[in-house]
């Protein structure tokens, strides 16, 4: 983002582009508003069940809070796999939790970052 010349370029692929409007868009459009606030109140979650993905890229993927577990840690629901041109999990979601790019599998209850909608 270019926040000086006050742009912001969106990807192609729907999910992708809602991503990135999520992390970055909604914060920029702050700060050219005059909003100097911090950006979404990050939390961490504990994930429903197991995670298996490619290791090498950072991913956001949309997550659902379901409750807590037996440790008080709220549980996050998510699909199995993500893709870039899909949204009909959007409407479910209550946010986005990140995988770093270093893992390739999680266990259940793993910690991870979870980024929510619609709070400043």
């Amino acid at each position: 983002a270019d926040a000086a010349a006050g742009g912001l370029g969106l990807p192609g692929n729907p999910l992708s582009a809602w991503v990135t409007w999520q992390l970055f868009g909604t914060l920029l459009v702050r700060r050219l508003t005059g909003d100097h606030r911090g950006g979404a109140r990050r939390r961490h979650v504990a994930t429903a069940h197991p995670i298996r993905r490619k290791r090498g890229r950072c991913e956001f993927r949309p997550a659902s809070v379901e409750g807590f577990d037996m440790q008080g840690r709220e549980i996050v629901g998510f699909e199995d796999a993500t893709h870039s041109g899909r949204v009909g999990t959007l409407p479910a979601a209550d946010g986005l939790m990140f995988l770093p790019a270093d893992c390739d599998q999680l266990p259940a209850g793993a910690l991870v970052e979870f980024h929510p909608f619609g709070t400043i």
